[in-house]
């Protein structure tokens, strides 16, 4: 059995898939007990190993909360708070989807929410 799966130009070691496979199980499991209680250290765990398997094949996300807004982002924006004209004095309250690159090149713009700033009294 071939152990790269192309599609496109990009190859995926299949150590890589199972990795994601078990990882996406072991979220279900834990989604699919309504009585269990869920604890944060098994979902930062699972949180961890997606990423580095998702890094190792060089996928990256990237979270902008928090980032001054810049008009020249990749992201949508979906909602302005406070709304008004989107300046330099503004910035992203939410990622609602991040920005998703491979090896550097932007596969999937994001969304987010920009909140302007209250000037300072």
């Amino acid at each position: 059995m071939d152990d790269k799966n192309t599609s496109s130009g990009v190859s995926v070691d299949i150590e890589s898939l199972c990795s994601l496979s078990i990882e996406c199980w072991r979220l279900r499991q834990l989604s699919a007990d309504p009585s269990a209680t869920i604890d944060n250290n098994v979902i930062g765990h699972i949180g961890r190993r997606i990423a580095q398997t998702l890094q190792g094949i060089g996928l990256e996300t990237l979270d902008l909360s928090g980032r001054l807004y810049d008009s020249g982002m990749a992201p949508e924006v979906v909602e302005v708070i406070d709304a008004g004209k989107i300046e330099d004095a503004a910035i992203v309250d939410e990622t609602i989807s991040p920005i998703v690159t491979w090896r550097g090149r932007v596969l999937h713009a994001g969304q987010i929410i920009v909140r302007k700033r209250l000037p300072k009294s």
